[in-house]
């Protein structure tokens, strides 16, 4: 499927000296790929010194854009926007703004509580109010590299990496202990990007040959690949999602998407943002590690009979908190 269009209109470019950037996402992995979609106009016209936003629902105070107001503020300001030049307004007020096209549109399709693997392939290629509902343009890929070429930080280099969520204090994902283990037996760097500033990661993404990682948000990151990079994607779902599919196609990063996943209960995950999701070290990935020279290390029956049990629990513990909501009501 090929999400690549060619739209760059613009509305108001002659009547305004701000530039609309639309809403900033609280979710940092939207934040990163969609809310800088329109800043391809400002790396045309670096002129423009206003930027106007819609604030994200849990901005308060000093956290203009939410809980990840400081991640925000320095990922904009590799492109050479200071806070001082940040201005939130309301809807009505977009019309006195520049309003460059979004150059990258990804349609969010609501489960409504149910694991619904094909329900994002049934937009493919058709409209929704109007707009394409997945697409991009070729000024998306300006915007990153733009962003990587701007970071220059004080740290190693990395050939091949990993990026992992196992040291999240609230994980959705179980079981990653045995995919980091595998990765890191086969000479990856682990890497935790909760723990680093958004500038680290961007370095160590740009500098390595390979990144792997679950799929996600920490795959989003492929973002900033320099040329030949190329990305191993764990999935950890049945849903098809698009968005990294398009971003692999934006940026023109090879990747491989390998199963790593099991889904034992019907209705769970409860979505793609929400999980839980029970990792696995698959069959696919130990056929993958043979045809590559890699190694690979089979978990213990133990481990896996306990990642089974934390899984159950979270499931069963997310039922009674539905239940309980509903008696409530």
């Amino acid at each position: 499927m090929d999400f690549s269009v060619s739209d760059y209109s613009v509305s108001n470019s002659g009547n305004s000296s701000t530039l609309y950037l639309g809403k900033i996402e609280s979710n940092w992995g939207f934040f990163l790929v969609e809310s800088l979609s329109r800043l391809w106009y400002y790396i045309e016209h670096p002129e423009i010194c206003k930027f106007a936003y819609i604030a994200p629902e849990d901005a308060r105070g000093e956290y203009v854009f939410g809980a990840h107001t400081k991640r925000v503020l320095e990922v904009l300001s590799l492109l050479g926007i200071q806070r001082h030049q940040l201005q939130s307004i309301k809807e009505d007020e977009i019309e006195n703004c520049i309003v460059p096209c979004e150059s990258f549109h990804h349609l969010e399709v609501p489960t409504f509580g149910r694991k619904t693997a094909n329900a994002y392939l049934e937009y493919l290629g058709k409209k929704a109010d109007g707009v394409l509902a997945y697409y991009f343009t070729d000024k998306y890929k300006t915007i990153y590299n733009t962003i990587r070429d701007n970071c220059i930080c004080d740290l190693p280099v990395y050939e091949k990496i990993y990026f992992s969520r196992a040291r999240l204090k609230k994980k959705k994902e179980i079981g990653e202990k045995h995919l980091e283990r595998i990765f890191a037996g086969n000479g990856f760097k682990i890497l935790y990007p909760e723990q680093l500033p958004p500038s680290a990661q961007i370095w160590y993404v740009k500098n390595c040959k390979v990144l792997a990682s679950v799929e996600g948000t920490l795959a989003h990151n492929s973002l900033f690949a320099s040329d030949g990079m190329k990305q191993i994607i764990l999935r950890k779902q049945s849903e098809i999602i698009p968005r990294q599919y398009m971003i692999n196609q934006a940026i023109g990063v090879e990747a491989n998407f390998i199963k790593c996943f099991k889904e034992p209960f019907k209705s769970f995950p409860i979505s793609h943002s929400k999980g839980p999701f029970l990792l696995w070290a698959s069959g696919e990935l130990q056929n993958f590690c043979v045809e590559n020279g890699c190694r690979f290390f089979q978990p213990s029956s133990f481990s896996m009979l306990y990642d089974i049990m934390v899984y159950s629990a979270k499931c069963v513990l997310y039922r009674a908190e539905k239940m309980l909501k509903n008696i409530i009501r």
